[in-house]
């Protein structure tokens, strides 16, 4: 069994000024580019849910031990509404990168992003961005149309497979008046022309019994063509958390098994395939 040594710890991010306000960083993603230099995106934001919350950019060109922080991915102030976001970043196979997630629409800065009154969540898109100069510069995010009510929780990254298409896997969040009209189900989003159009019809992971809302999920390929997906399985209706559960698929994505119970008692996790059967 392969084991996991830790060997040394370093920070990505940490508020130079703690004293004059307050900037908490959360939610991070990393990419190896081409020139050797390490890419990560992040939230940064004045609290977990505060209305300034937005995807930044730092840069480590010592595999990690040393960051520099190069500021937010895209200027908001092209955006004709107020917006906090979170996106994530993938390596394309020609050297290039998409960086994909969802935002909120924040109207009202005094407003969470979870609304008590109805325990839904507030109204938002889900979008992608590109660059082609890794990661200096990116495209304003655009809008991913969706073929369902709910915002998905596109919270992990897209993964490029062998066969060169994108996919993305998320959740559902509720409606902001605390619906759930499509179900606690997980859907698939894919794309075979590098991320400018994605077809969502797909669902990765829904249980005989329909209870269980798959967060957090995070994507592999292993073998050719198998791809498993790991989630933090919660049921919305009873508000209970559950055991972290695995699908996998043997065609690409295309159908997915039943949900297996790990077992193993744990929110937003991540998986990657060492090879062979591990």
């Amino acid at each position: 069994m392969p084991e996991i040594r830790y060997l040394e710890g370093h920070v990505l991010y940490s508020n130079p000024k703690p004293h004059v306000r307050s900037r908490q960083a959360y939610f991070p993603g990393l990419v190896k580019l081409p020139s050797g230099d390490l890419l990560a995106t992040l939230m940064i934001a004045e609290a977990f849910e505060a209305a300034d919350g937005t995807t930044y950019l730092s840069r480590s060109k010592d595999a990690g031990r040393t960051w520099s922080l190069e500021g937010r991915l895209y200027d908001a102030a092209a955006l004709p509404n107020r917006m906090s976001d979170c996106l994530k970043p993938t390596l394309l196979a020609d050297g290039s990168l998409l960086a994909m997630g969802y935002r909120f629409q924040r109207n009202d800065p005094e407003q969470s992003i979870s609304i008590s009154e109805t325990g839904g969540i507030l109204p938002g898109q889900d979008v992608v961005s590109f660059s082609t100069d890794e990661g200096r510069t990116w495209s304003l995010p655009e809008e991913i149309p969706r073929n369902r009510p709910e915002l998905y929780e596109l919270s992990g990254p897209a993964v490029q497979l062998r066969s060169g298409d994108l996919v993305a896997v998320g959740a559902l969040y509720k409606m902001p008046d605390g619906s759930n009209p499509s179900g606690q189900i997980g859907v698939l989003l894919r794309s075979v022309d590098r991320g400018k159009t994605w077809n969502d019809g797909a669902v990765f992971f829904r249980t005989e019994a329909g209870n269980l809302t798959p967060f957090e999920p995070r994507l592999a390929e292993m073998q050719d063509g198998r791809l498993v997906a790991l989630v933090w399985a919660y049921d919305q209706a009873t508000d209970r958390h559950y055991a972290n559960h695995v699908v996998v698929s043997e065609d690409g994505g295309h159908t997915w098994s039943e949900p297996i119970d790990t077992g193993v008692m744990g929110q937003a996790s991540n998986l990657t395939w060492l090879g062979d059967d591990c």
